[in-house]
Formats: C-alpha cells, sequence, structure tokens
C-alpha cells in the first residue's frame, strides 16, 4: 500500500501515456489500410473509367453489320466483274442452246453473218493483205509486153508491195481465221452437228476479236505497215500452234471441225504446251480453260508492249443472251499468255515474199495462251453435246 501511494503519481501519467501510444499506433495503422482502400479504389475507378471509354456504344452494332454488308456488296462486285467477261454478243440468237427452228436455212443464214462478221473485224483493224498472186501476175505480163529485160528487182512489182504495205497499217486476212473459210459453201449435215459448229466458231470469234483489239490498239498511232508495231498477223490457231502457217487447208468447206477450241480440263491435258504456268482447269461449274496460240510479224523491241496489250481489259458489248436486251458495255480480260517464241524473219522468204515490213528488226512472235470463261454467266446457253466435249468425254 505504501508502495503504491509512493509511486501513484508516477504510474498514473505512465499509463495514460501507454495508452497514448496505444491509440497512435492504432491510428496510424487504421490510416495506412484506409489510404490502401482509397487507393484501390481510385485505381478501380480510373479501370471503369477507361473501360467505359472503350465500351461499344449501343449503335456500334449498326456499324459493323454496315461494315460486314461493304464488304459482301465487294465480293459481289468482283463476282459480277467476272460473269461481265464471258457476257458477249451473239452472231445468232436463235440457236443456242437448241433452235427452235430447224430449217437448215438458219445455218446458212449463220454461215453468212459469221463470214460477215470476220470481215468487218479485219476492216475495223485496218487489215490489208500482200498483193495475190493474180495482181504479181498481172503487173509481170504488163511489164513483159513492155518488153523488159533487165535482170534483179522488178520495179513495178515493188512499187505495187510497198504501195500495199502504205495503204494500211496490218497485214490482216479473213483467211488468217480458219473458221472463216470454214463457213464457205456450207454443207448442212445434221442438226446436231452444225449446232455444235456454230458453237465452236463462236468461241473462236469471241477469241478472234480480242487478238484483232490487241493488234488494233498496239497499232494506234500507225498509219501504214511501216509504222506500225505489229506487221502482220500470221494465223490465231486452238489445235496446233500458229507458227505454223500452213496448218489449214480448207478444201470444200464441208461441215468438219478443222480447228475447234480445246478445253482443258482434268481429263483433257494441254496439247499447245507442256504443262501451264497457271495450272488452271475447267470444273464445270465456275471456270471453263481453253488455249490457243497467235503467232505475229512484230518489231522485236515492241514485243513487251504488245504482251501487256494482249492481257490487256477490253471492252465489249452485250444484249442479253435473247439479243433484246437493252445494250451494256462489259471489259474484261480472259487471256493470259503461257510461253512465247521468236525467230528472226528471212524476207525474201516465199512466206514473205510480198510482204514488206520496213527497215527495222522484225521477228515472229508466237504464244500460246490461256483464254477464261465463267461457266455461270454463260450455261444457259451451252449445247449439252458441247458440255460432254468440256468434261473430257466422247460426245
Amino acid at each position: 500500500m505504501n508502495f503504491l501511494k509512493r509511486y501513484l503519481t508516477i504510474i498514473i501519467p505512465s499509463a495514460i501515456a501507454l495508452a497514448g501510444l496505444v491509440v497512435l499506433v492504432l491510428t496510424w495503422l487504421s490510416n495506412s489500410a484506409l489510404k490502401e482502400k482509397m487507393q484501390d479504389s481510385v485505381s478501380m475507378g480510373t479501370q471503369v473509367r477507361r473501360l467505359s471509354s472503350q465500351t461499344p456504344s449501343a449503335e456500334q452494332y449498326k456499324v459493323e453489320a454496315s461494315y460486314q454488308k461493304m464488304h459482301e456488296e465487294d465480293a459481289a462486285t468482283i463476282e459480277n466483274m467476272f460473269l461481265q467477261t464471258t457476257m458477249k454478243e451473239l452472231i445468232s440468237y436463235q440457236i443456242f442452246p437448241k433452235p427452235d427452228d430447224t430449217s437448215r436455212q438458219l445455218f446458212t443464214d449463220y454461215s453468212k453473218q459469221y463470214r460477215a462478221a470476220v470481215e468487218k473485224m479485219v476492216e475495223d483493224a485496218g487489215g490489208v493483205d500482200a498483193p495475190s498472186e493474180q495482181e504479181i501476175k498481172n503487173v509481170k505480163a504488163a511489164r513483159e509486153r513492155r518488153s523488159r529485160t533487165e535482170e534483179g528487182e522488178d520495179p513495178i512489182v515493188e512499187a505495187l508491195c510497198r504501195n500495199k504495205a502504205a495503204s494500211n497499217p496490218v497485214y490482216m486476212n479473213p483467211r488468217n481465221f480458219p473458221w472463216y473459210d470454214f463457213w464457205h459453201k456450207y454443207e448442212f449435215v445434221s442438226e446436231n452437228i452444225a449446232v455444235q459448229d456454230c458453237w465452236n466458231s463462236q468461241v473462236a470469234l469471241w477469241v478472234y476479236k480480242d487478238v484483232v483489239k490487241s493488234v488494233k490498239t498496239a497499232n494506234a498511232d500507225a498509219q501504214s505497215v511501216f509504222a506500225s508495231p505489229v506487221k502482220r498477223l500470221l494465223a490465231v490457231r486452238f489445235q496446233k500452234r500458229a507458227d505454223n502457217v500452213d496448218y489449214v487447208s480448207r478444201g470444200t468447206g464441208k461441215s468438219k471441225i478443222i480447228d475447234e477450241p480445246y478445253y482443258v480440263t482434268e481429263n483433257n491435258k494441254p496439247i499447245l504446251v507442256a504443262s501451264s504456268v497457271t495450272n488452271r482447269v475447267g470444273d464445270n461449274e465456275t471456270l471453263d480453260v481453253i488455249h490457243f496460240s497467235v503467232s505475229v510479224v512484230i518489231e522485236k523491241s515492241k514485243i513487251p508492249e504488245f504482251v501487256e496489250e494482249l492481257c490487256s481489259e477490253k471492252m465489249h458489248k452485250f444484249y442479253g443472251w435473247d439479243g433484246n436486251q437493252q445494250e451494256k458495255t462489259y471489259q474484261g480480260n480472259q487471256i493470259t499468255i503461257l510461253d512465247w517464241s521468236s525467230m528472226p524473219i528471212i524476207r525474201d522468204d516465199r512466206a514473205h515474199e510480198y510482204y514488206r515490213y520496213g527497215d527495222k528488226s522484225v521477228v515472229q512472235w508466237t504464244a500460246s495462251c490461256e483464254y477464261i470463261f465463267a461457266r455461270k454467266a454463260y450455261e444457259e446457253i451451252i449445247p449439252e453435246s458441247i458440255k460432254t466435249k468440256m468434261q473430257g468425254e466422247e460426245d
């Protein structure tokens, strides 16, 4: 008791100080925890605000839907452009896929219309041929009647040849295209064969026109063969390379396919090239593929420009497959060059004897090419017998 009384004055202040210290420590700890919670709350608030700013609006789905629609429309536009490459005018709108009129006159009319179309194609390109053998004989006979005795080049023949070259930009003759002669004095055998002849020659004409358009464009600024890059169109062929210009001998023009377009399929391997660099084949659903060969006499330095022109887009008209729709103009490129070669021209060779190409270096350039069709675009007019051949089966 005496002890407590003696030290009471010390114990009480000490106890108060200790209690105060405890309170201070507890307060500090409490403030630290509160500070952490506050920091966590601030951090969480920042994240919430950031996520809130990144959250799509209630209208975002409409923007996405519009974006997807644009992609769909782009895809549809590309498909339509591909289909339009194959939508081209026909010689006759009464034959494919099967004629309603069974009269032979239908095919007689077709033969005349086809030959007229080829002639117009050549005329539009400014095509002219070298002097004919008869023209040469006539001028030689006239010379002989004037008692010509000097040796060497006949100046009258030379003048005739040069006048021909100066009159038009390119040597081209309807007979460069085998189907032109085929329809001369056409003899009807059967409706099935006649329809096939019409189809094969129509497909060939589409190819002919694209080749001739390329020649015409390449020679656009020239008024004579001397000034033209492409001097002469030698041939366009489907069954053999076009560097053999004597390939076709037309004979009597009977109903027989001599240069029908060759459809490349899994069963029909390429015949103009060992293998195709594109590896494309007809699948009877989306794509039909044919190969052809073209040969020209051209300035050696102008080959790259002509290659580019062959593979460029070309304009064509379409009137519907019934021929009664409003005229539409489409464009597209269906040609891919698979391989090519060139060889020097021997100017005094018989094949070039009466042709005058000018002073620049020229070569014979021959290419094997691929030509594609969009099956959906023209399937409704393909004759059934042709569809069988497209599949690589016997008719």
